[in-house]
This record gives C-alpha cells, structure tokens and sequence, in this order.
C-alpha cells in the first residue's frame, strides 16, 4: 500500500507508518479478510463481519518516534477508544493496540510487531454530497409580454446521490438550521425528524452510531431521537437509519434548507489499485 498512518481517537497525532522514521513495509497483515460463519448441513450461515486481531510487523530507524506512537497508542487504550489506520488518506478501520512484542534491536533500528484489534471488521471510505438551498434571487422564470395570475417559475435542479461499492451503505445526513421539521427524500425511503433547528446550528442523523442530535449556535447538544421517523423499521419506506444501495438515488427535499449526506462505503480490505 502506498500510504499507512495512525490516526489517535484521543489526539491530533497521526503517526506515518510508511517512513521517513517507521516502516511497516507492505503491511500485508491488513490485506486479509475474514468472515464470522456458522456452518449447516449444506453450507454456511450467520454470515458477518466482526472485529479481529492482526499482528502489524513494523521497523523504526528512530527511538524517539518509536516512544512517541506508543504514547498515543497507549493513550487510546487507555481511553478505550480505538484510533483509525488509515490507508492512502481514503480507506480507514478502527484499531485499537493491544500488544507490542519487540522482535530486534540494533544500532540503528527497532523491530516489533504490533497486536492490534482491528474493531470494525471492514475498511470504509466516506463521501460528502453537499445539496444546497437555493439563495434568493430576482425572477428567474420566463418573462412572458404578458402578465398572468401565476408565476411560472424554472424547474428546480435535478439533485441525485451517487453511492458506489457492492453493499448498501451507511449514511450521515447533516442538516443546516433554520429548519423545522427537516425531511430528506433519498431513493425510496424518507427521512424524516419532527424537531427544530435553529439557525447557526445543525441536526446530525448518524445511521451508524444510531444516533440523531441537534446542536445549537452555542455547541450545546440535544437527543432527538424520539422525535425521528423510524416507520416500522429498515425497508419500510420511512426509516431514518435506512442504508443507501448501490447507486444512483433520487434527491428530494423543501429546498428550505441545506444538508449533506456522506455515505460510508465498505470493502473487505483496503484496495490494491
């Protein structure tokens, strides 16, 4: 892989494990991929992904920067938070050091390998779909010789969602304040709060954390989970942790406000090309 880092969950600190001072090489203890199964008569079942261990074989020509990523690793443990290997600045998966084993010391180097849980049990990649509310304007319709009892106004933009990978995915719809009662069609399903947003806050819908809050102008957080449509549950139309297919998706909305909708897509392991 071109690019390895460590990025803290407790920290600003994103370590490089691609050089100039640690190596962890090809890494290819993070290519694998494993599945968690039952078997039956005929096949398997209970297919998922869960967390598992790695052991993450890695060099430092630098003691000191070898001191400094085990005090952030240590202090994400310590927290019970895992940090994030990132690949390529792209692809990312929560980890969490659970074990350093010192294999050779020399003048001039450390090799050790590193025992990480490797918490998510896939590899994501986030993207930001920004739909904006329209700014107000002078007419923008046809300007007929003749005056009629109506406007006749553009059509709006057409507002699409594009979302790659092989799976459905997760989504985090953030949306920007004023706005009252906030309702996003995507595709088929609608998501839907019953709550207020104030202006100069936002309302984040996390599907992954199963999570929806409002923050205000001042950064003070409310749970408005109760007021979130959840229509039954996934597939039912109206459910606001819905995943997103594959896909193009129509985008519907007020235009009263704006959002963004950023999806996770996941893989196995991080990609070759």
């Amino acid at each position: 892989m071109s690019r390895l880092a460590y990025e803290s969950a407790t920290g600003p600190e994103a370590v490089s494990l691609d050089g100039p001072v640690i190596f962890a090489g090809a890494a290819c203890a993070l290519r694998g991929r494993q599945l968690s199964y039952t078997l039956g008569t005929r096949g398997a079942g209970g297919i998922s992904r869960h967390a598992r261990e790695v052991l993450l074989d890695i060099t430092s020509v630098d003691g000191a920067a070898l001191d400094a990523l085990g005090e952030v690793l240590d202090r994400d443990a310590a927290a019970g938070e895992p940090g994030s290997l990132v690949v390529d600045g792209v692809w990312r998966t929560r980890a969490l050091a659970v074990a350093q084993d010192v294999k050779r010391v020399s003048p001039w180097s450390v090799s050790a390998a590193l025992k990480l849980v490797l918490a998510d049990g896939v590899w994501r990649r986030r993207e930001t779909t920004e739909f904006t509310a329209p700014e107000a304007s002078g007419p923008a319709g046809l300007d007929l010789p003749c005056d009629l009892p109506c406007d006749l106004g553009s059509p709006p933009t057409r507002s699409v969602l594009s979302v790659g990978g092989f799976a459905p995915a997760w989504a985090r719809i953030t949306v920007y304040g004023p706005a009252i009662n906030p309702c996003v069609v995507i595709g088929a399903n609608r998501y839907q709060v019953d709550a207020t947003v104030p202006a100069g806050g936002y309302m984040v819908v996390d599907g992954m954390a199963g999570t929806v809050e409002v923050v205000d102008g001042n950064g003070d957080v409310a749970s408005v989970f109760a007021k979130a449509h959840r229509g039954g549950g996934a597939g039912r139309g109206e459910y606001i942790f819905e995943k997103i297919a594959p896909g193009e998706h129509e985008v519907s909305w007020s235009r009263g406000f704006g959002f963004d909708v950023t999806v996770y897509e996941e893989r196995g392991e991080p990609p070759w090309s």
